[in-house]
């Protein structure tokens, strides 16, 4: 769902922004309620959240035994715009031995 969500260019310079949301999926995998329950205090960060939580219909199916027929799954979308001053990492896509790193900052 993350993957779904773009992050409004308004949205910089903002800092420590969060917006919950709760959806529930059943058992197949199908997300059949979201819902927002704690709100960043930013309309255009809640909006965008919300598209985005709206656009993914399915999930990966829940494993056997996980919840009954379904589950109440919370996700916070956090917006902190990163700091490539203070946090060379954030800047830097190489592993500390100099292999190209598998993971995209």
């Amino acid at each position: 769902m993350y993957d779904a969500w773009q992050q409004p260019s308004a949205l910089a310079g903002k800092q420590s922004l969060v917006t919950r949301v709760l959806i529930c999926v059943q058992q197949d995998g199908k997300i059949v309620q979201r819902k927002m329950v704690e709100a960043s205090g930013n309309n255009l960060m809640d909006a965008s959240v919300m598209t985005a939580a709206e656009s993914v219909k399915d999930s990966p199916k829940l494993p056997t035994g996980f919840g009954g027929a379904y589950k109440d799954i919370t996700i916070d979308f956090e917006f902190n715009e990163p700091d490539k001053e203070n946090n060379p990492s954030a800047a830097s896509t190489n592993a500390p031995d100099g292999d190209a790193s598998d993971k995209q900052k």
